[in-house]
């Protein structure tokens, strides 16, 4: 079978009403219509770097297949899916009162995907430009999370390394990195042990779209890490790994969820209000901007490629207007 596909259903894709359980037809593994279709929702998977990433998207096109009646990803005819059929996506997410971030989402994981059935000559220009060009939902991005005051780091970092034992050590070590240094939960999950350089203070990271950059570590950082070391090894491979409730270890690197976990429970556990990761990078990136320190260099620290995401973390920006408009005053 070649790249046209006829579909024999009385339920057009056009509509977005879609249902039958169609097998599977990832490069021909079913006897069906699809049999012999590269699926274009594959190759749009494959090309994801972050694992992160590939599980979002992974999920976002499951629930578009579903909500078309069809098992998951791999039954639904994505070359059949046009304009008409992300409108009416759209529209049904709207009714479901869905949120703005998940429709676009749900629109960003298509236009992939169509990307790739492009590129695999499997729709001509016009079907994909017709979607590429469906604009995304604005939204007014508002400052969420918090920043935490710098005794709080202190007392759920000493929390962990006191009473919790070699889980503790490992989780003192992610809180003092992601405050001290400001990578995202994702950048900590897949630091190895080659990517840090103790004679020069560093580590080297990869952050979105494949840029690397580097953290640079105080003393505190270091001291923690060798006291990790010291219980993890130092033979190669994920720096952070899971330990079960047995006291076992692990051999991969600790997820970013369970990073997310973590953080949440040590901070209640210290008798603090609930953080998460993000709260900590949130609180990098104000502590130096209290600081004076230039944005661009702020921006450069935390891996952003602009100064409007970086003031987006700000949470201390107001007071600084008022402190400066004392000064004016006479």
């Amino acid at each position: 079978m070649g790249n046209e596909l006829e579909i024999k259903d009385n339920k057009s894709v056009g509509t977005f009403k879609l249902h039958r359980d169609q097998a599977i037809y990832d490069h021909g593994t079913a006897s069906d219509a699809f049999t012999g279709i590269t699926n274009p929702a594959i190759l749009y998977l494959a090309s994801l770097k972050s694992p992160e990433s590939l599980r979002t998207m992974k999920n976002a096109l499951n629930n578009i297949a579903r909500r078309g009646g069809y098992k998951d990803l791999y039954c639904f005819p994505w070359v059949e899916f046009r304009r008409d059929s992300m409108f009416d996506l759209m529209a049904a997410l709207t009714k479901d009162k869905k949120s703005k971030q998940m429709r676009n989402l749900l629109l960003s994981a298509v236009k992939g995907v169509m990307r790739e059935a492009r590129h695999s000559k499997l729709i001509d220009r016009d079907h994909y430009d017709s979607i590429a060009s469906i604009k995304a939902v604005k939204i007014e991005r508002k400052a969420v999370g918090r920043a935490l005051k710098k005794e709080e780091v202190v007392n759920v970092t000493n929390f962990c390394t006191m009473i919790q034992g070699d889980a503790g050590i490992r989780d003192a070590a992610i809180l003092a990195l992601l405050f001290i240094c400001g990578p995202r939960r994702s950048e900590v999950s897949s630091i190895e042990l080659k990517d840090i350089d103790f004679t020069q203070k560093t580590i080297t990271i990869t952050g979105k779209g494949e840029k690397k950059r580097t953290l640079n570590m105080t003393a505190r950082v270091i001291d923690l890490l060798h006291s990790w070391l010291d219980i993890r090894g130092r033979e190669s491979g994920a720096l952070f790994v899971p330990i079960d409730r047995h006291g076992n270890m692990g051999n991969t690197a600790l997820s970013g969820s369970s990073i997310y976990d973590m953080i949440k429970k040590r901070t209640l556990q210290a008798g603090l209000e609930s953080a998460t990761p993000h709260d900590l990078r949130r609180t990098f990136i104000t502590y130096l901007l209290d600081m004076d320190i230039q944005i661009s260099t702020v921006a450069s620290m935390a891996g952003h490629s602009s100064v409007d995401t970086t003031m987006l973390y700000d949470r201390n920006q107001e007071k600084r207007n008022k402190d400066a408009a004392e000064i004016l005053d006479f």
